[in-house]
């Protein structure tokens, strides 16, 4: 059976369009029995689905690819509000072990959602911890969201996450719904997945039409090739399902992992740019990806000046530029001996032990500090260690300093004494450069920018993600166009494992890869689909026009069908909830009814979550309503059996 393999994941893409019914049979074959299965449909919709991957990501190098659909406990930390979710969010591993290059090694693990949620270089874990509540894995992933920008509003948000829904609905308190997997496989350097994206903000008075597609391909040497897909399944009708907006990846990494972020320059032999100071994520941090280099590399931490300076006030709680005629420098003084200790309430409140200290008189900052700065306190006397910490208020009323210290206020109050001048000065994590490990996103340019689908320049956007606890750079792609019923957008990136020093020249190599597109309904071609049953109550899948020729001429065919979608077809999905099973175009068709507000995906009407929860399966594209004679059957492999065993012997 490998030698299908090998054609599919080849150049040969003719071939392997030809030879994929073939592949089918043999599976079947390798099995033990040459009868269609489930899994042979749910293969050949991922296979159809996706464009062609670049004919340069070929697997190059000494090392090996590796993928698994079994859970095993991670190595990574993560934070205690989600650790114990870890297992639920799971769906698959996979990876590249490059033979005597640490440095280009990865593994990565995909949700249900089919986005990232863990990746792991030689440089540790590049997902941030999920120290979020309400949300894990459900933001801080690699994922893709799309947005509906006339129906968003404070009152009723529009976002359609890859990885599921926040906690915000009482029902999801103790169990996160992560957006149903339709379909996965993977083979011999590769994985697919698709997903139904899920609204992040629930309960919700909208649906969703959102299929989300990932390609998760092994180029070799650190190289792993991701191509996004989004498509709408809406009818042409559903006024709601347009989307305007999107994440392609939303995305980020752990600070503490990769602390830097540069652009590329134009060519490899300008290098990068460090992006120093690096702004809080919202307030500043965009950039239009025609104006540098085509990707975005986070190192471990390169050599940097660790001076800061102190900010300055006017006295009515403000900080203003300290070139100011009225501004006033903040001074940090201890104003007695044992001036520090916790404050509780901000602890419960922030979920970080927070200690007040009383200043002297200061100027007043008021609420304002440094929450996203890692920073080291230290005083003049060299006997004293430096105490690393970020802060929530510098001096609140021009008194109290409240900051999240690495010590304990017991131990400030021992090396801090009353009338105690302090200094401030960046956490320095710096690494040689030479021995600096990084990660890349290749994103390329917009070159598609003056296409007619495309309605914007796509840009990144990054920055500081919040406190430090959260450890969390923010990073993502934003690309424009106008996703309507039956269309489809892909966008195919890389991201590249590697010794920073290599970065420059290896990355630029595959920024011309990196590829936008978009089509319509039935302008991809597919397969044809046939469900065939002797009764309506079970029936069988058979993908192409040549393979299980015995069944397909003996049992009655009840609907024709594509692995694709084309024009007036529309998803066709198995639906199982408890012992009930549903076969139809209807998503929803188990959830509760509950008014326009309440619509709840993850429910079985009458059921209790998470104990009984429905599952997805796309069965692929059908004219409406031509397959309603099996609405209530079950898939019975069995039903080709005879009728392929004499074929087959």
């Amino acid at each position: 059976c490998w030698c299908c393999w090998c054609c599919i994941h080849s150049k040969m893409v003719a071939c392997c369009g030809m030879l994929f019914s073939v592949y089918l049979l043999a599976a079947a074959i390798c099995q033990g029995a040459a009868i269609p299965m489930l899994k042979d449909l749910e293969e050949a919709l991922l296979y159809d689905a996706f464009p062609e991957s670049s004919g340069k990501c070929n697997g190059v190098g000494s090392g090996h690819f590796f993928s698994s659909f079994n859970h095993t406990a991670s190595s990574s930390y993560w934070s205690p509000l989600s650790a114990n979710y870890e297992p639920n969010v799971f769906l698959a591993e996979f990876g590249h072990v490059e033979e005597g290059n640490v440095n280009q090694s990865w593994t990565a693990r995909v949700g249900h959602g089919s986005n990232v949620y863990s990746f792991v270089g030689a440089y540790g874990e590049a997902i941030p911890p999920q120290e979020h509540n309400d949300a894990p894995w459900i933001d801080e992933v690699w994922q893709l969201v799309s947005v509906n920008g006339v129906l968003n509003s404070n009152d009723h948000k529009y976002f359609i996450h890859q990885a599921g829904t926040y906690q915000r609905d009482p029902i999801l308190d103790t169990h996160p719904f992560y957006s149903p997997n339709l379909g996965k496989m993977c083979g011999e350097k590769e994985c697919r997945f698709m997903s139904w994206a899920q609204h992040a903000h629930v309960p919700t008075n909208f649906t969703s039409a959102a299929h989300y597609f990932s390609r998760y391909r092994d180029c070799g040497q650190g190289v792993m090739e991701v191509t996004y897909m989004i498509q709408n399944v809406a009818e042409v009708t559903d006024s709601s399902s347009m989307w305007n907006y999107f994440n392609v990846p939303w995305a980020g990494v752990r600070t503490s992992s990769l602390r830097d972020m540069l652009i590329a320059r134009s060519t490899p032999e300008e290098g990068l740019e460090i992006i120093d100071p690096l702004p809080n994520f919202g307030s500043d941090g965009l950039l239009n990806l025609q104006n540098f280099g085509g990707f975005t590399t986070f190192s471990q931490g390169l050599p940097r000046n660790t001076s800061f300076d102190l900010p300055c006030g006017d006295g009515s709680g403000s900080v203003v530029d300290c070139n100011s005629s009225e501004s006033i420098k903040l001074s940090l003084s201890m104003a007695s001996d044992n001036a520090c200790a916790e404050s509780p309430g901000h602890t419960a409140a922030w979920g970080q032990y927070t200690v007040k200290c009383t200043l002297a008189p200061t100027v007043n900052l008021g609420i304002n500090g440094c929450g996203s700065c890692l920073l080291e306190f230290y005083t003049n006397n060299p006997m004293d260690a430096p105490v690393a910490a970020s802060v929530l208020h510098w001096a609140h009323n021009g008194g109290t300093l409240f900051f999240f210290p690495q010590d304990t206020a017991e131990h400030l109050n021992a090396i801090w004494s009353g009338g105690e001048s302090l200094h401030v000065r960046l956490f320095d994590n710096s690494v040689a450069e030479e021995d600096n490990l990084a990660l890349s996103f290749v994103h390329g340019r917009d070159e598609e920018r003056a296409e007619a689908w495309h309605s914007g320049n796509a840009r990144i956007r990054y920055g500081r993600g919040g406190s430090t606890i959260r450890d969390y750079t923010v990073w993502t792609v934003n690309s424009f166009s106008t996703v309507r019923p039956g269309d489809t957008y892909y966008f195919r990136q890389y991201t590249i494992s590697d010794r920073f020093a290599d970065t420059a020249t290896h990355a630029h190599a595959w920024v011309s890869e990196a590829k936008q597109g978009w089509y319509k309904r039935g302008e991809k071609q597919g397969r044809p689909i046939r469900f065939l049953s002797w009764s309506n109550s079970t029936f069988t899948a058979i993908v192409g026009d040549s393979e299980f020729d015995g069944c397909r001429t003996t049992v009655p065919t009840v609907c024709v069908g594509s692995t694709t979608p084309q024009l007036n077809f529309m998803p066709l999905y198995r639906i199982l909830c408890g012992n009930e099973t549903y076969v139809g175009h209807d998503r929803y068709f188990f959830t509760p009814k509950q008014g326009a507000d309440a619509v709840r995906s993850y429910l079985c009407d009458g059921a209790y979550y998470p104990d009984s929860s429905p599952s997805w399966m796309l069965l692929g594209y059908f004219p409406n309503n031509a397959c309603s004679p099996l609405r209530s059957a079950t898939f019975d492999a069995s039903i080709c059996e005879s009728t392929t065993s004499t074929s087959t012997s």
